[in-house]
């Protein structure tokens, strides 16, 4: 097999994205994907590396991007990914409850977003888990919802052929059943 993408995650203070320079030039050059855990616990300043030093497709997390409307902007702009992990972010203690983040705010910028259950035999709560308390939380719009499905496709290391697929399921589905 080949190798889809590499990935920064765990703690991110302390650990700046400048580190991985040459690993992640390296990958952009044999054509992986990168992503990296980006703006979670480390600030602003760890979002903006990622992006202009490891030249990222995607972010995980990156809940403090809210903190910066011109990279924020950028981030919407670009299309890129924020993978947000809603329960893991209380867990890590990044937020106290889960109507405290941005959740809205990137939505109502034009920022791709997706939800994801992180590490759940670690964190708890898996995907179905994350997504109740989303809703709970900010009550999202079945167009929110749909968006955010398909986000999470555009955004994945899927090869177009198999992306078209899932995106015209997703409609499909969305066509019969809201």
């Amino acid at each position: 097999g080949t190798i889809a993408g590499i990935g920064l995650d765990s703690a991110e203070v302390g650990f700046p994205p400048e580190l991985f320079r040459d690993v992640y030039a390296q990958a952009k050059e044999a054509g992986v994907h990168r992503t990296a855990h980006a703006g979670e616990e480390g600030g602003i300043e760890y979002l903006s590396g990622a992006l202009d030093t490891l030249h990222v497709e995607r972010i995980d997390h990156g809940v403090r991007l809210a903190e910066d409307t011109d990279l924020m902007n950028r981030v919407a702009r670009e299309g890129k990914l924020l993978t947000l992990c809603p329960i893991s972010n209380v867990k890590l203690q990044v937020v106290k409850a889960v109507s405290e983040l941005p959740i809205r705010k990137f939505l109502d910028s034009g920022v791709q977003i997706c939800f994801n259950s992180d590490d759940p035999a670690y964190f708890g709560g898996y995907l179905l888990d994350n997504f109740c308390a989303v809703e709970e939380a900010f009550g999202l719009s079945v167009e929110e919802w749909k968006g955010t499905a398909q986000a999470a496709v555009r955004g994945s290391w899927a090869d177009d052929k198999r992306k078209e697929e899932i995106l015209s399921l997703i409609d499909e589905y969305a066509a019969k059943y809201i």
